[in-house]
């Protein structure tokens, strides 16, 4: 399950960088410059793609090849945080795989940050009077009001530009016995980098493909930008009246001269060897007849289409294993931008026993948040108890599991800085678990706060003004799982469900689903002498497989 929805987030993430690829060919005569917006375009997309994925309603379209499959999105979760009890954690490989990656993608990204760095802290102002008046000329030929600062490298270097906020334009000593026509050329070229933020969108291609750095395409889409970037130049150079011939034979000395080029997150250089044969080709030969683009703007429509349907569109029914492991990578997504946005102190804690006062040990407890797809494990201790630490405020469902005994599940509430302890009967497999729920809720199940009666399950039902239908787990389907879930839980003096407890059921999938859909049901409050009380009531939820 886990690789097929890599699968699926590296189809999704691939649409927008195929789409701008598919896009910069078929407007291979258009301007170099236009091309490379459309690179930049879509890496901005992709950086943008979690929070549309997030916040952009699924919709499914019913399109299937081949025989329909499907599993509960509750056991499909990504556990992004654990917390087991007894010391240590149970660290999310897929995470730390993940981060591994964009730490590799990175580090010749700040290699060349502190590389130039040390070229500039060792380099020396040009302040040549020539070359002051060429760096004026050529920054208003192409229209740059805020000129770089000319540096003399201490070493052999290509001539390029780095910097974010102020700009630099590093060159070789070499550079002083150069004629005008290359100063210009090489002027001109370099200024229109700066001109063009060429830095600031490599730096945000460099940053998009190490968050994806198990995208292939942006790894292809980082040097078509690279290389448009270039032919941008090129064409800029040339519109400044530098003739084609003269500037294809300056690019040739140049690269023949140095052959040390920059490389990093933060320079631009003149010439590249993968890429040189290209640029002179397009200077020396220009297409014919360029197509001249008048509306930018369609193009990055058609982009952010690609993004919205990446977003909002999956093949398959609502129940299909596509459709909810969607739905589960949206919420493992807003559980992750919600647990780092706060913290909380809140705290569950509990103790398990066998119904006959033994405490029960070496179980497992999950605690799950259907809301944000937050889940924490945790071992039972020799003496019965296990806790969970650090939860955020809301909605939960408890499941304890230990081979030799059914499972037991419980839904409940916490508020912010809350500390709840909760007692619970694991009864053993094949005893009645309606007995030994019934038991459990004599002496630990939650009773009413202050006030409250037990009412008839009809009645309550007639109080029932919002109701969500829980789903039937396809997992339980394909193993033609059916049967009764009886649930019974507090209704709140403003009608909100909490503390529901599981009385029986065939299945524990069958369990958290109708914990799910029931936890979201609203009443009407039910009063007592004209007061609203909180009341005890059972729902039972049938799930039937049709013949």
């Amino acid at each position: 399950m886990m690789w097929g929805l890599l699968a699926d987030l590296l189809v999704r993430s691939g649409s927008i960088m195929l789409a701008a690829e598919v896009l910069r060919r078929l407007t291979h005569r258009a301007p170099a410059a236009y091309r490379h917006r459309l690179i930049v375009w879509a890496f901005s997309l992709l950086l943008c793609w979690p929070l549309l994925f997030v916040l952009l309603p699924q919709v499914s379209l019913p399109i299937w090849w081949g025989a329909a499959k499907s599993a509960t999105v509750t056991v499909t979760q990504i556990n992004l945080i654990q917390h087991p009890a007894g010391g240590g954690w149970d660290v999310p490989w897929l995470l730390l795989v993940w981060l591994l990656g964009c730490a590799l993608a990175l580090t010749p990204v700040v290699a060349g940050y502190w590389r130039f760095r040390r070229e500039v802290r060792q380099a020396e102002v040009l302040s040549a009077q020539d070359w002051l008046t060429s760096l004026a000329s050529c920054g208003g030929a192409v229209g740059l009001q805020t000129l770089p600062l000319l540096l003399l490298a201490s070493s052999p270097v290509m001539p390029q530009t780095f910097g974010l906020r102020r700009a630099y334009l590093l060159l070789p000593r070499e550079c002083l016995g150069w004629s005008e026509a290359r100063r210009r050329a090489v002027l001109l070229h370099e200024l229109a980098h700066v001109q063009r933020h060429d830095v600031q969108g490599q730096l945000l291609a460099h940053f998009v493909t190490a968050l994806w750095w198990f995208q292939p395409l942006c790894w292809l889409s980082r040097r078509s930008l690279r290389r448009e970037a270039e032919e941008a130049c090129d064409a800029t150079v040339l519109a400044c009246g530098v003739r084609a011939s003269d500037y294809a034979a300056e690019l040739l000395d140049i690269a023949a001269h140095f052959r040390r080029i920059g490389h990093g997150a933060v320079a631009i250089a003149i010439t590249g060897p993968s890429s040189i044969e290209r640029r002179l080709q397009s200077i020396l030969m220009p297409p014919d007849a360029p197509v001249q683009i008048g509306r930018p703007g369609l193009a990055f429509s058609v982009l952010l289409l690609f993004a919205i349907s990446a977003s909002a569109l999956t093949v398959g029914p609502s129940d299909s294993i596509q459709t909810t492991g969607v739905i589960s990578m949206k919420r493992t997504i807003f559980s992750g931008l919600l647990t780092s946005a706060g913290l909380s102190a809140a705290m569950i804690t509990g103790s398990l026993n066998d119904g006959r006062g033994g405490a029960v040990a070496d179980a497992k407890a999950s605690l799950y948040n259907p809301d944000t797809a937050f889940r924490q494990e945790s071992r039972v201790g020799a003496t019965g108890k296990f806790a969970f630490e650090n939860l955020p405020a809301g909605a939960y469902i408890l499941r304890v599991d230990k081979p030799g005994y059914a499972p037991v599940l419980e839904e409940f509430n916490i508020a912010q800085n809350a500390k709840v302890d909760r007692g619970l009967t694991l009864p053993r497999d094949g005893v009645a678990q309606t007995s030994a729920a019934q038991h459990e809720t004599s002496t630990s199940s939650p009773k009413p706060d202050g006030p409250g009666l037990h009412v008839d399950p009809s009645q309550q039902q007639a109080k029932l003004i919002s109701k969500v239908q829980p789903t039937y787990p396809v997992a339980a389907k394909a193993a033609a799982i059916q049967g009764n879930v009886i649930l019974e839980m507090i209704v709140s003096t403003d009608g909100v469900p909490k503390r529901i407890h599981v009385l029986s059921s065939p299945d524990p999938e069958l369990a958290e689903s109708a914990l799910e859909a029931v936890r979201q049901w609203r009443y009407s409050p039910m009063q007592l002498n004209g007061q609203p009380v909180e009341v005890s009531t059972e729902v039972l939820v049938s799930f039937t497989l049709m013949p």
